[in-house]
């Protein structure tokens, strides 16, 4: 008896043992290799570290992994406990630009070619050499990747789509000129002026493109590890990020709490529940609420207390995301309360009227709707002290307020227990 007890005390010993090893394993992270060929580099540094999510171009960061192009070649090899995007940057010694590869880890084996003058070799170039200004390239025309991560596919297929959109944009660049310049010469001043004006706004049109590519890439490949980089890479144009909100909304939990899934809510300002503040406004009440409808009319905000049991107030513009999704919100309860005497009157924050319809329209929103075209130098703004959007107040039939600062969650949930 007393030795099959010792036998079972040691295979528990073991299986603890090998436990810790596995255990010791995980934390270690697993392995990747990255080996590399890069003709007319010799002795050029090779660095693998993260990427660069804040788009700081060529930015200086402590490098994970160093080695230099050694007869044409490099290798980079260790283990990594954090999945997801690197860069491994080239530096060429003459220019002191690097080459830069997108690519994903862990991967037990990436292969990257590359020609420090030229185009890879066995790789096309997509761009018309008649539409490729000086010194611009794609995304492919100095180095390509092979990975046995197929993650990094879906990088190659995203980065695809922004070549493809560049060169459309690399057309409309062409005309634009092509077509200022016959303008030009035709001495008609409208003419030149109107074009002169297009030629202006090139140059901020290419991330408009850029951000199109993303956009398309993650319709195409919506539960794809690399929306969340086509996210990152555009985060900036704002005509975009409202759709990337609801994009990034409807990723798995999984992918949002991930390194870079948190990097991506912080440059979309995603909110959380908002701040409480402003509370001992609660009891006190207005009168009157400046700015127009879309219409050009001013709004009785008396009489529209008085008609409801409930009026909401909510605060929000166009061109911020937090507050403009809650808008779809916002209209679903409008729907369901309204003929129990429920109104919501939006002040919008906008100074384009374009912007501001163009927006009511997209979300068909249909309860009122009113703003000063002032953005933040609106009287508003300052009357209620507004230091972010979105922001509510929930008012009674007496126009008293009785609530601020509240979700449509809770907006919901008050409605359904007071109406």
């Amino acid at each position: 008896m007393k030795i099959k007890r010792n036998i079972l005390l040691l295979v528990l010993v073991l299986m603890g043992f090998a436990s810790c090893q596995q255990e010791v394993k995980h934390l270690k992270g697993r392995s990747y290799k990255i080996t590399g060929e890069v003709a007319n580099c010799e002795g050029c540094e090779v660095k693998l570290q993260l990427y660069d999510f804040n788009q700081y171009k060529f930015a200086e960061q402590t490098p994970i992994r160093l080695d230099s192009v050694k007869n044409n070649r490099f290798t980079l090899k260790g283990r990594t406990t954090q999945a997801g995007f690197y860069e491994v940057h080239i530096k060429d010694k003459v220019t002191g630009k690097p080459m830069v590869a997108i690519v994903y880890l862990p991967a037990e084996l990436i292969h990257l070619t590359a020609d420090a003058n030229g185009l890879a070799p066995g790789k096309l170039q997509r761009f018309q050499s008649n539409l490729l200004p000086a010194g611009r390239t794609g995304a492919f025309d100095k180095i390509s990747v092979t990975s046995s991560s197929p993650v990094q596919a879906d990088i190659t297929k995203f980065l695809l789509l922004q070549d493809s959109l560049t060169v459309a944009y690399l057309k409309k660049e062409k005309e634009t000129y092509t077509a200022f310049r016959s303008t030009y010469d035709s001495g008609n001043p409208k003419l030149i002026n109107a074009w002169a004006d297009s030629v202006q706004q090139v140059p901020y049109k290419y991330s408009l493109y850029k951000a199109y590519a993303a956009d398309l890439f993650i319709r195409q490949h919506p539960q794809s590890e690399v929306t969340i980089l086509a996210m990152l890479e555009n985060h900036h144009e704002k005509t975009t990020n409202y759709r990337f909100y609801r994009y990034f909304k409807a990723l798995p939990l999984s992918k949002q709490i991930t390194f870079y899934g948190q990097a991506l809510a912080r440059k979309l300002n995603l909110p959380d529940k908002p701040a409480k503040y402003k509370q001992h406004w609660v009891g006190s009440s207005i009168t009157y609420l400046k700015g127009k409808t879309p219409d050009q009319e001013e709004l009785d905000v008396k009489k529209i207390f008085n008609q409801n049991k409930y009026t909401l107030l909510t605060f929000w513009a166009s061109w911020n995301v937090p507050s403009r999704s809650q808008m779809t919100e916002y209209q679903k309860i409008y729907q369901q309360h309204q003929k129990q005497g429920f109104e919501i009157i939006a002040v919008s924050f906008d100074q384009d009227y374009r912007a501001w319809t163009q927006a009511i329209a997209d979300e068909a929103l249909t309860f009122r709707q009113v703003s000063e075209l002032k953005g933040k130098y609106a009287d508003e703004y300052r009357r209620f002290r507004i230091r972010d959007i979105p922001f509510n107040i929930l008012f009674d039939n007496r126009g008293t307020m009785v609530a601020v600062d509240l979700t449509p969650q809770e907006v919901a949930q008050k409605l359904k227990q007071n109406l």
